[in-house]
């Protein structure tokens, strides 16, 4: 989950078929994958370390804030995010992201129970931001093209947004990077 804070296309290789539910809702999640993907492209930074708690926080196109609480202990505990940390102020609606739910709006912080070596994903909207579902974001991303070539090999990538990286991890273990083109 750390990764969506960092922006570069994900290759996911499993077989969609066969994999848990739990397992294909965390990684079709759209709101997840729309802060990953946001056109202003972006890399969150951790704004806190607390030792067995951190809290990340990505910049958005739309002023609003990519948020992730990340609990690195065993048991649940309670994680605050404050306003001031990721440069916003007064009354900011926010939405768990693995939840799908507004959770409504607050004023100088907003504090989740994170479970042991758990991660809660919020998007926080400071105010007169507007929500833009994950579709329409990802219909006004540029398309482009890339291929990454291995031996006698290709792969091509589209519909990474133009100039963020793309990174594919081979059996080997090195990895192959390219920075995607305009189409």
């Amino acid at each position: 989950t750390r990764s969506t804070i960092f922006p570069y296309t994900k290759i996911f290789l499993s077989d969609l078929r066969t994999m848990t539910t739990a397992t294909r809702d965390i990684i079709t999640n759209k709101e997840v994958i729309a802060i990953d993907q946001d056109t202003i492209g972006k890399q969150g930074r951790r704004v806190r370390d607390d030792g067995n708690s951190e809290v990340w926080m990505k910049p958005m196109a739309d002023s609003s804030r990519g948020v992730m609480l990340l609990n690195r202990s065993t048991g649940a505990t309670n994680i605050t995010v404050n306003w001031s940390e990721i440069k916003i102020s007064g009354s900011c609606r926010v939405r768990d992201l693995w939840k799908k739910q507004d959770m409504g709006s607050f004023t100088g912080s907003y504090s989740a129970s994170v479970p042991g070596h758990g991660v809660v994903a919020l998007r926080i909207y400071p105010p007169g931001t507007p929500i833009v579902t994950a579709s329409a974001k990802r219909a006004a991303l540029p398309k482009s093209r890339t291929s990454i070539t291995a031996g006698n090999r290709s792969i091509l990538v589209r519909g990474a947004p133009a100039g963020s990286w793309i990174r594919l991890l081979r059996a080997d273990g090195t990895v192959m990077s390219a920075r995607s083109a305009d189409a």
